[in-house]
Formats: C-alpha cells, sequence, structure tokens
C-alpha cells in the first residue's frame, strides 16, 4: 500500500464514521473557504492526491477531534530488504 492509499483510506475512513457525503462535505468545506464541488471531492479522495492543509480542513468539517493513524504503520520495506513496523525517517537527529 502507497502513501496515497493510506491517505485515501484514512479520509473515507473518516467520511463514513461522520456518516458525510461528497455533497455534505463540499458544503462544509464552503464555510470553510474551500470551494470544491461533490465530484471535485469525489476525484479528488480516489486519486488520494490532496495536500495536509486540505486533509486538516476536511476533517475539521467532519468534526474530528483525532486520527487512528495505525494503517500507516504496516510492515514497510527497509533499505536492507527486511521488514520493519517503524517507517524509516531521515534528517536530523534530536540530541537527548
Amino acid at each position: 500500500m502507497d502513501w496515497e492509499d493510506r491517505a485515501r483510506r484514512i479520509l473515507r475512513i473518516e467520511l463514513a464514521r461522520a456518516g458525510v457525503s461528497y455533497k455534505e462535505l463540499s458544503r462544509r468545506l464552503e464555510a470553510l473557504g474551500v470551494d470544491e464541488t461533490h465530484m471535485n471531492l469525489s476525484n479528488k479522495v480516489a486519486r488520494g492526491r490532496f495536500s495536509f492543509e486540505f486533509f486538516l480542513k476536511c476533517m475539521r468539517a467532519l468534526n474530528v477531534r483525532s486520527v487512528e493513524l495505525s494503517e500507516i504503520y504496516a510492515p514497510l520495506q527497509t533499505n536492507s530488504g527486511n521488514q520493519s513496523l517503524e517507517p524509516e525517517v531521515s534528517g536530523p537527529q534530536m540530541d537527548s
């Protein structure tokens, strides 16, 4: 499962939990300054290609206060080919 699939899945799960259609989501997002038709929303979510800002606005429109992210912690391939339950993170390391 790639990252777009994971993003799409989380958003769809939250839509289902809230019992909200794309048409209703469109109406709610309009109140937050997002002008998207229900068809545009459906296509955007189906592709799984949307910004984190868009995701956050959707969560606000759905009144979601927390999101379960266990979906993104499925086993990932590491650089050595082994499977890991934790994603590899590169970048600056924090000193303890």
